[in-house]
């Protein structure tokens, strides 16, 4: 084999190398890329989530104030309501006192319909007795009065005793709870938040309290199942349930005579509990924090219902995991990952596959190449037989050994000495 021959066959083996090389980095670039496509994937449905959620807090927090600005805004004209000032201004002995009353109702009646999240609008006197009240409990029966022996003596309860040692001028808003009548919490439970004001005559004598129920279930009763599937929470800032859309029934906990106490965060959610223990949330702001790298995310907003150190707060918050990113995107998530697994492996299988093929021929172009160099040295060969003896010591007719040791193929004939020697006679007569 003269050297020109050597380089070429050097060349194409270095290029075979080389070509497997490039196969093996082609799995491991296309692996990383995989990879990268799948967490791409994967943080495109975080951002869709946390975008949902933001939507969704955002929305419910602007929803809640605007409610609330508007019912406090529309206590201010009850306040200021000359119905409501002629009432206070007369004594119950009047003659004139109860038609003050009757008009006084019927501006809740109107009150009441044009705002239908008014649970109740009430007028209690000094001693803490009913003297008007409407309710609106939503049930397609419109707003009610209460006639006067169903009229009720709230003297006992928190939000008249603090609201009757309020300034002229100053509010009241209640915690959130549940409403109670004759002592016994609703059945239904009709979640509230009150707002009241102390009344003054003209003489700035105590009159007792103007209140507005304002009914949460406007806003609480709307959980979609996206919610549910994210994980949507209202609390109070001790940590109880008021909205629970993960579980509907796992709400108000903290009331003594329900006394669900393990209807807590504490329970569900421990680092958010000491999170929320030792950090100020400020309202209207969202906050993000999160356990750990693998571990629950959580997005929260605070709404004030007045006043900061006056009025009650809630915190709204959204959850996740990794299981709930899977429920979130209806597993095609999971799915769409694993189908870029299976592409990975199959294009390995394939390149591993070209890439073995691949040695097997060096392998055997290495092989031909050193029978080839083997075939360039002295080869043993019988002086009579002309066989040849191998480094086994069997011999070999000289066909058989170049066809086992090159691509050598032979065909047969005669040479013209042969010929003449071994069919000299015939060669004559055919001439």
């Amino acid at each position: 084999m003269n050297i020109g021959t050597k380089k070429v066959k050097k060349i194409k083996m270095n290029l075979q190398i080389k070509q497997s090389y490039i196969v093996l980095l082609f799995m491991i670039l296309s692996g990383v890329f995989l990879i990268m496509l799948g967490n791409a994937n994967y943080q495109a449905t975080v951002q869709e989530w946390q975008f949902d959620s933001e939507i969704n807090l955002n929305g419910l927090h602007d929803n809640f104030e605007n409610r609330l600005n508007t019912s406090y805004s529309q206590l201010i004209l009850l306040e200021n309501s000359q119905s409501l000032n002629h009432a206070i201004d007369l004594n119950e002995t009047d003659p004139d006192y109860q038609d003050e009353l009757l008009k006084l109702q019927k501006l809740f009646m109107n009150y009441s319909q044009q705002f239908d999240y008014f649970a109740q609008i009430r007028y209690i006197n000094e001693t803490g007795y009913e003297k008007v009240r409407v309710d609106n409990k939503a049930n397609g029966t419109g707003p009610y009065s209460f006639n006067i022996e169903d009229l009720q003596n709230k003297s006992g309860r928190y939000y008249f005793q603090e609201t009757m040692l309020l300034s002229k001028g100053d509010y009241y808003y209640s915690p959130t709870d549940l409403n109670v009548e004759h002592g016994e919490i609703e059945v239904p439970h009709l979640p509230v938040i009150r707002i009241a004001a102390p009344l003054f005559n003209n003489q700035s004598s105590r009159r007792g309290i103007l209140i507005v129920n304002i009914n949460l279930n406007y806003l609480l009763n709307t959980c979609s199942d996206p919610d549910s599937i994210r994980g949507f929470y209202i609390i109070d800032l001790e940590g109880y349930y008021i909205k629970n859309c993960k579980y509907p029934d796992k709400i108000w906990g903290q009331p003594v005579n329900l006394n669900q106490s393990e209807w807590h965060i504490r329970t569900d959610f421990p680092y958010l509990d000491n999170y929320l223990s030792e950090t100020n949330i400020s309202s209207g702001n969202l906050s993000y924090i999160e356990e750990g790298v693998f571990s629950s995310k959580y997005i929260i907003n605070r709404l004030d219902f007045g006043p900061i150190n006056k009025a009650p707060s809630w915190i709204m918050f959204t959850t996740n995991d990794f299981k709930t990113f899977l429920n979130y995107n209806g597993n095609s998530l999971l799915i769409q990952n694993f189908s870029f697994v299976i592409i990975w492996v199959i294009s390995s299988i394939g390149m591993i596959l070209i890439l073995n093929a691949l040695i097997k021929n060096i392998k055997k172009q290495e092989k031909t190449e050193e029978e080839l160099s083997n075939l360039q040295k002295i080869l043993p060969i019988c002086s009579i037989c002309k066989k040849i003896r191998d480094k086994d010591d069997s011999w070999h007719e000289v066909e058989s050994y170049m066809r086992e040791h090159s691509d050598t193929i032979f065909s047969h004939s005669v040479c013209p000495t042969c010929a003449k020697d071994f069919y000299g006679d015939l060669l004559e007569e055919d001439s």
